[in-house]
């Protein structure tokens, strides 16, 4: 009897000292976390995490430039003199064409239930839907995903890579970008709207996609008198990345 109790209390103890550990190996980790988090926020302020500073800055400037001056005004006018049920239309338009990409990119992951789901709201809302310019499917429920070449490389484990300022298209990374240019040049190839002689490869398609995803962004490079603006932005395009990353990660689902 005395054994008995004798191991309980042993077993009781060391339950407790287990239980007692585990909130301080949490709070390490969430200490780790934040410390490392603090840090890489420090090495963006002081442009140690920017490798490429002197052609970034040149690049951002430049971007700075076609913003206030070709950019923003031709938005603005277009916002003026065109109606809003013609813009949702347009926007439907190019959201339906991003989701070919998408279901490519969740394919290569492996996640069939979203690959099949997106597949089957662009059959409806290309055919129903008038090529997405009505959004049928999701009034249909069919929910909307979002993935690029870079969350498959990301899913894979492949590094973000230097920070990259692109011309036009802004803050980014290397990982990122090398998935844009070959998402382009495989939609290009595939050439989805052939059969209605849209020809999405040419410049006059690729610059209304690319108005349109500014459009939706709503930044301007340059329109702030923030003197940490180049920063702040390396900061968001840092903190966004993360964002789609988890989001795509918590909208998996399970085929068991």
């Amino acid at each position: 009897m005395k054994k008995f109790k004798m191991l309980s209390l042993i077993l009781m103890s060391s339950l407790l000292i287990s239980c007692s550990n585990a909130p301080k190996k949490s709070a390490e980790i969430d200490k780790n976390f934040i410390e490392t988090t603090v840090q890489e926020d420090k090495d963006i302020l002081f442009g140690k995490s920017d490798y490429f500073s002197p052609m970034n800055r040149r690049i951002y400037a430049f971007n700075s430039f076609a913003d206030r001056e070709i950019l923003a005004p031709t938005l603005r006018t277009y916002d003026y003199y065109t109606p809003n049920f013609i813009q949702d239309r347009i926007k439907n338009f190019f959201s339906n064409f991003g989701d070919i990409k998408t279901a490519g990119n969740l394919l290569l992951q492996f996640r069939i239930p979203e690959t099949l789901e997106t597949i089957f709201r662009f059959g409806i809302n290309s055919s129903i839907g008038l090529l997405g310019t009505f959004d049928v499917a999701s009034k249909m429920g069919f929910p909307k995903y979002k993935e690029t070449l870079g969350n498959t490389f990301a899913y894979y484990g492949v590094p973000s890579g230097p920070y990259v300022v692109a011309p036009l298209l802004g803050p980014s990374n290397f990982r990122d970008l090398v998935g844009l240019g070959i998402e382009s040049y495989g939609l290009s190839e595939l050439d989805p709207y052939d059969d209605i002689h849209i020809d999405v490869g040419s410049i006059w398609f690729t610059s209304l996609f690319g108005l349109q995803t500014k459009k939706n962004a709503g930044i301007y490079f340059g329109e702030t008198d923030f003197i940490f603006e180049y920063e702040y932005m390396q900061y968001l395009s840092k903190k966004l990345t993360e964002y789609n990353l988890n989001k795509a990660k918590n909208t998996r689902k399970n085929i068991l």
